[in-house]
């Protein structure tokens, strides 16, 4: 029988996850999907009624849409996926005003069918680790450490936007469902107004340092020093036996701010891609950046 796409609803949930258990080739971020089954950029490819292939991609308050979750059964060709995908995918992101589609490829088997088909390079990133528990000495800025609050999270949205490009910017819902869900997020103030952030999670034994912000009129004054020491703290309490992070190959700064606490990459290095989008305007839909 000939593979069809669908758009994906909440009543497919189950269908997605035995091919997410049975395939060998998923790309899944830290976001849950299963929140957005009824979101108009969720494909799926079914065959006899049977989920074989799926691909997600949604813009975090951005203009740019990152692909949340692909996943194809292991006998499907990932050519034919994608070119079923993909299409209906690119096209909902365009009506909706969104600039770019980005891919991390975590695991290593999908960027190169992307690049065939228009995508370029957008960085590399790679996973540093440290399992110790030492710390280097040194004097502390004057800032005060708090736990970030739900009041805090549109103040922390806009750092984002302060200190990285669009691709990285995490949107006020998203950092208010990681405030009420088991993640540390740490904040610093200076003379009362917050001047960074930091945000772990946790899967014991492993802690994961998902963000360091420091706003841009406040870096090289050691903040990004304090946060890191506080939160690596912190998850030693919480009886974490080894502490990850990501950051960009290029970024040497931040690579030698972990070093010195000891972090030494993992040899783990994923690929990011891009797709431009050309924009589109329909009655209804408008063009620019897009919302969420």
């Amino acid at each position: 029988m000939p593979l069809k796409t669908h758009p994906a609803s909440s009543e497919d949930r189950r269908s997605i996850e035995a091919l997410c258990r049975r395939s060998r080739r998923v790309l899944r971020s830290p976001w849950d999907w299963s929140d957005y089954l009824n979101a108009d950029s969720f494909f799926l490819l079914k065959q006899a009624g049977q989920v074989e292939g799926v691909f997600f991609a949604w813009a975090d308050a951005s203009p740019i849409a990152w692909v949340r979750l692909a996943a194809l059964a292991d006998d499907l060709s990932i050519e034919r996926w994608l070119d079923q995908v993909l299409p209906p995918v690119v096209d909902r992101l365009r009506q909706r005003g969104v600039r770019e589609l980005a891919c991390m490829d975590y695991v290593g088997w999908l960027g190169p069918h992307l690049a065939d088909r228009g995508f370029r390079h957008l960085v590399d990133v790679v996973e540093m680790a440290k399992a110790d528990q030492r710390s280097p000495e040194r004097s502390s800025p004057d800032v005060q450490l708090r736990h970030a609050t739900q009041q805090d999270a549109e103040t922390i949205a806009t750092l984002d936007r302060a200190a990285f490009t669009p691709h990285w910017w995490h949107s006020v819902d998203y950092i208010r469902d990681r405030l009420s869900e088991a993640a540390l997020v740490v904040v610093a103030e200076l003379d009362g107004q917050i001047v960074g952030y930091a945000l772990t999670e946790f899967d014991l034994p492993t802690a994961h340092l998902g963000r360091i912000t420091v706003h841009p009129d406040h870096q090289r004054r050691g903040i990004g020093s304090v946060l890191l020491r506080h939160s690596l703290q912190v998850a030693w309490l919480c009886c974490a036996e080894r502490v990850t992070l990501n950051t960009q190959a290029d970024n040497r700064p931040a690579q030698q701010l972990y070093r010195r606490f000891g972090f030494e990459p993992t040899g783990v290095r994923m690929r990011a891609w891009r797709l431009e989008l050309e924009p589109t305007t329909q009655p209804g839909l408008g063009s620019g950046d897009g919302d969420d």
